[in-house]
């Protein structure tokens, strides 16, 4: 699919969200939208009312500590509009908007469960496979998560995130050091995924990782 831009300050949105991809823009004298709450609302050339929105800054995860400069995204296009769990604050990792992109809170038909993947599952620091990169796929979207590297005695080694509001999909990697910034003894480690909600810790993922050593 493709997707589209349409702002009036183009280079001041290039600046705020480097990462977007901006190979469709269009010059549009669009209405003020206010943070704090507005209505959205397409019509056509002859009149009639295609879509809109009521929207809030009500809607935002009441996890995060300002909403300012952050995207209120529509997860699903099947579902109707006006539904609020409809819409969700876009993704930290994503850098909080993805203009010219699918948003970052999107769902699509059909997607499984909450699931990671760690690879490579052994690696040594220092070397060509010198960081192993913990990549996730995430059905629920408004999902925050904490990711905790432990030994095999319970201890933390490294926090790779803290309340990251995640997108549909992404990636986290650990180089092999601890908080220190040293690198990690040789051996058996706990990748820890931790998810939250609005409500609270809805569930934790763990899988291993080796820390090798070369010869």
């Amino acid at each position: 699919s493709d997707f589209a831009v349409f702002t009036v300050l183009p280079d001041a949105l290039r600046d705020q969200y480097p990462q977007g991809d901006y190979d469709k823009v269009f010059l549009s004298p669009l209405p003020t939208m206010p943070n704090d709450e507005g209505r959205i609302a397409f019509i056509s050339a002859d009149t009639m009312l295609i879509d809109a929105f009521d929207y809030s800054d009500d809607l935002h995860s009441n996890l995060l500590n300002d909403a300012d400069g952050v995207s209120l995204e529509r997860v699903s296009v099947d579902a109707p509009t006006g539904i609020n769990s409809n819409w969700q604050s876009a993704s930290s990792a994503a850098g909080f908007a993805t203009p010219g992109k699918l948003n970052s809170q999107a769902r699509l038909p059909g997607q499984a469960t909450t699931t990671i993947s760690i690879e490579p599952k052994v690696f040594i620091p220092g070397t060509r496979n010198s960081f192993t990169t913990i990549s996730y796929q995430d059905d629920q979207a408004g999902s925050f998560a904490s990711v905790i590297v432990y030994d095999v005695d319970g201890r933390v080694v490294k926090q790779l995130a803290q309340n990251t509001l995640l997108s549909a999909n992404g990636f986290f990697t650990w180089d092999g050091t601890n908080e220190s910034g040293n690198k990690a003894r040789t051996g058996i480690y706990v990748v820890y995924f931790e998810l939250y909600n609005a409500t609270g810790e809805v569930g934790i993922i763990k899988e291993t990782v080796v820390v090798g050593a070369s010869f």
